[in-house]
C-alpha cells in the first residue's frame, strides 16, 4: 500500500468502528419481529460486503473489491425496502423453509431494483420513507452503474486488470462503501427510535467526512499531498 492509501485505510477503519460503537439491540413486537429480523439480516450482509471490500483492497484485489460494491448496495437497498414498504406476504415468504422450490418462488416474487426504488418513492410520498434516505439510494445507483462491468467481467474490468487500478479510484470505491455503511447504521438507528443515536451517527459522519464519497481531485489533495 502506498502512503496515501495507508492514511485513508486506517482512518476508514476508525470510521466504520465508530459508526457501530453505540448501536444497540433493536426493539420489536410480535407483529414486527419478522420484518425487523429480515432487515437486520440484510444489513448484516451489507456490512459483511463492506468489510470484505476493505480487506480485498488492502491486499490489492481491486477488481473483486469493486464488484462487491454492487452487492453491498443491493443488500442495503433491499433492507430499506423490507423495513419500510415490503408487503406482509413477501415478509412471510422469506421465512419459509430453505428448499429449491421456495427459493425460486421468493426470487421470482421479489421486485427488481428499479421496482424497489419505485416502491420506496411511493413510500416517500406517503411519508413512510425518509426522503433523504431514498435520494441517497437512488443517486448511488445512478453514480455507480459502472460497477456492473466488474460484476460481469466486462471491458472496464478487463482494462483495469490489464493496465492497473489507480489507488485513488480504489479509495473512491471504499468511500462509496462507507457511505452505504453509514446509511445502514442510520437505518438501524431509525429502527431503534432513539434520537440520540441518530444524532451521534450524524456527528460521526461530520467528523469523518473524508471517509465518505469524494471526487478524485479531492481524494488526491486530501491523501496524497503534504
Amino acid at each position: 500500500m502506498d502512503t496515501g492509501f495507508k492514511k485513508f485505510y486506517a482512518k476508514s477503519l476508525e470510521f466504520r468502528e465508530a459508526l457501530h460503537r453505540k448501536i444497540k439491540e433493536v426493539p420489536y413486537t410480535e407483529k414486527t419481529e419478522k420484518r425487523i429480523l429480515e432487515a437486520l439480516t440484510l444489513l448484516d450482509i451489507a456490512t459483511e460486503h463492506g468489510e470484505s471490500i476493505h480487506l480485498l483492497a488492502a491486499n490489492n484485489f481491486y477488481i473483486s473489491a469493486t464488484s462487491l460494491l454492487r452487492l453491498q448496495y443491493e443488500a442495503t437497498l433491499k433492507a430499506a425496502w423490507i423495513y419500510w414498504v415490503a408487503k406482509d406476504h413477501i415478509i412471510d415468504k422469506w421465512h419459509q423453509s430453505l428448499n429449491e422450490t421456495n427459493i425460486k418462488r421468493v426470487d421470482n416474487s421479489t421486485p427488481t431494483l428499479t421496482e424497489i426504488l419505485q416502491e420506496l418513492s411511493i413510500g416517500v410520498e406517503k411519508g413512510i420513507v425518509p426522503n433523504k434516505a431514498f435520494t441517497l439510494l437512488k443517486e448511488f445507483r445512478q453514480q455507480n452503474k459502472m460497477s456492473n462491468s466488474y460484476v460481469h467481467s466486462s471491458m472496464l474490468a478487463f482494462s483495469r486488470k490489464k493496465e492497473g487500478y489507480p489507488t485513488g479510484s480504489m479509495i473512491q470505491i471504499m468511500q462509496n462503501s462507507n457511505g452505504l455503511e453509514a446509511l445502514c447504521c442510520m437505518l438501524v438507528g431509525d429502527m431503534m427510535r432513539d434520537g440520540k443515536i441518530m444524532q451521534y451517527l450524524l456527528n460521526i459522519q461530520l467528523l469523518y467526512l473524508d471517509c465518505l464519497p469524494m471526487q478524485l481531485p479531492d481524494i488526491i489533495n486530501t491523501f496524497y499531498k503534504n
